[in-house]
């Protein structure tokens, strides 16, 4: 069972991800984000965002298919 919540919004562009404490909706920093397809894992800044380019993302990332995200 995890604590973190964990938000995303994709465009064409970029995918967003914002991770919270899930007890007190805290923004969570240093939180692993990493796209399902394997590319570059960022952490979560101090306001716990984490922004991906098109090129880490992939050009199609599917929201529907079992998540986007690995979180740790």
């Amino acid at each position: 069972v995890t604590q973190i919540g964990l938000d995303a919004y994709v465009d064409h562009s970029q995918m967003v991800a914002w991770a919270t404490d899930l007890r007190n909706g805290a923004p969570l920093a240093g939180v692993s984000i990493q796209p399902d397809n394997g590319g570059t894992k960022i952490l979560s800044g101090e306001d716990g965002v984490a922004r991906l380019g098109e090129c880490d993302v992939g050009p199609a990332p599917r929201l529907d298919s079992g998540g986007v995200t690995r979180v740790s």
